[in-house]
């Protein structure tokens, strides 16, 4: 092994982190960034932090704060989406006194959205890691959209982990298929 350098004799003994996943569940959160992104499919990209309960700040820890892919949600505003982006300004509206949802109609500064408060019902969701692994995350894209009294009321029924469909190969015998050419008569 070569010599270490000073970033050995000066770095901290760890032997690894104690990181505790935050389980599905109703939370109440804080959006802490939107922005608009109008595009083919239009949409608004909300980043939150849990605002409330046993995992209040969850995301504010420098991972959180590197990685804003993990609590992010988009809240679509396409023709086919727009009963959807209304249940969330409506969501929005009834969790902290504000009418955005006359706002929206005329033009919108969806910087607004910053600091208020909105429910979401999140579950799992199993994925396959590069390793060819097969692990499970919270699924925040397709988290419900609730107002935080809907949240407080203890109602929300947390989906069931959506489990990943693997295939089985097929079954092989060691021989290719049969053609006319492979036929002696």
């Amino acid at each position: 092994m070569k010599p270490l350098n000073e970033n050995y004799k000066n770095a901290e003994a760890s032997t690894g982190n104690d990181f505790v996943a935050l389980p599905p569940g109703a939370y109440i959160c804080r959006i802490t960034d939107a922005i608009d992104h109008d595009e083919d499919k239009p949409f608004i990209e909300v980043t939150f932090d849990i605002a409330d309960g046993e995992h209040k700040g969850y995301y504010s820890d420098d991972w959180g704060t590197k990685n804003l892919w993990a609590h992010s949600r988009r809240h679509y505003y396409t023709d086919k989406a727009m009963g959807m982006f209304k249940g969330f300004i409506k969501a929005v509206d009834e969790s902290n006194g504000t009418n955005f949802n006359a706002e929206v109609e005329t033009g919108f500064d969806e910087t607004k959205l910053i600091g208020k408060l909105i429910g979401y019902v999140v579950g799992e969701e199993e994925y396959e890691s590069n390793t060819g692994e097969i692990r499970t995350r919270l699924d925040w894209r397709n988290a419900k959209v609730r107002s935080v009294s809907q949240i407080k009321s203890g109602k929300c029924a947390v989906p069931p982990k959506k489990t990943l469909k693997v295939s089985e190969p097929p079954i092989s015998d060691g021989f290719g298929p049969i053609t006319d050419d492979d036929m002696p008569f």
